[in-house]
């Protein structure tokens, strides 16, 4: 009851209520039950949940890797429910700059749900291949970022409108690792498709982002000046 009424103060943005009925109901769980319990790696991971928004990273690490740990033992490591847990987990490692251990989760999340029946749901693959692939350019690995990057788009391009803002990112995102290979046939075709997109789906709705879209493209094609290639 009480991880279920800091639930609700986490969907409310009440931070303190819901810490206060999380540890209520984690004293609960701990005196009353064995360290395995479903709802103990729940009201961990709630937890985590919390901890993350308000920056405190440590402790939000520390019990979301509980929370990990009680479904890794209950369920086995390839489980689908330990995709959650493991992509809660990367996003803290990227929170603290530790992008190799957020990268080794990510995969794993990303490993664990295209194994299980949920893998089907190609939106959610999208997503954390798109994740994943800002990662590895973030680490300067352009070859397994490119492999990466060409899977969510694929799917993508099978359930999406070909002008959706999605593609948008990706393509943005293609370019700059062409770019770092200095393959500028192929960045420059990317972030033409880039911009096309951006100006058919996010334009017309907003303003302000397409103008922030539109920087980045500068500084793209500034680099390449820079560099005295493709000016």
């Amino acid at each position: 009851m009480y991880n279920n009424i800091g639930n609700i103060y986490i969907q409310l943005g009440d931070d303190e209520n819901a810490l206060k009925y999380l540890h209520h109901a984690l004293d609960i769980h701990l005196k009353g039950t064995v360290s395995t319990h479903t709802n103990l790696a729940a009201t961990y991971a709630n937890l985590g949940n919390v901890y993350s928004r308000r920056k405190e990273l440590k402790k939000a690490l520390e019990v979301l890797e509980k929370a990990l740990e009680i479904d890794t033992q209950k369920f086995g490591n390839n489980h689908e429910s330990l995709a959650l847990a493991h992509y809660n987990v990367s996003a803290v490692y990227k929170e603290m700059n530790d992008l190799p251990r957020a990268v080794h989760n990510l995969e794993t999340a990303l490993r664990i749900l295209l194994r299980s029946q949920a893998g089907e749901n190609h939106v959610d693959i999208s997503k954390l291949q798109f994740n994943l692939e800002v990662m590895q350019f973030t680490l300067d690995n352009n070859k397994k970022g490119l492999r990466i990057t060409e899977k969510p788009l694929q799917n993508k391009l099978k359930i999406l409108p070909k002008n959706h803002e999605e593609f948008a990112d990706t393509y943005l995102l293609l370019a700059k690792i062409y770019n770092n290979k200095k393959d500028m046939i192929n960045a420059s075709k990317f972030m033409e498709k880039a911009i096309e997109v951006a100006r058919i789906a996010i334009l017309p709705k907003d303003n302000w982002k397409f103008e922030s879209f539109q920087l980045n493209m500068d500084l793209l094609q500034n680099s390449q000046c820079d560099d005295g290639l493709g000016c």
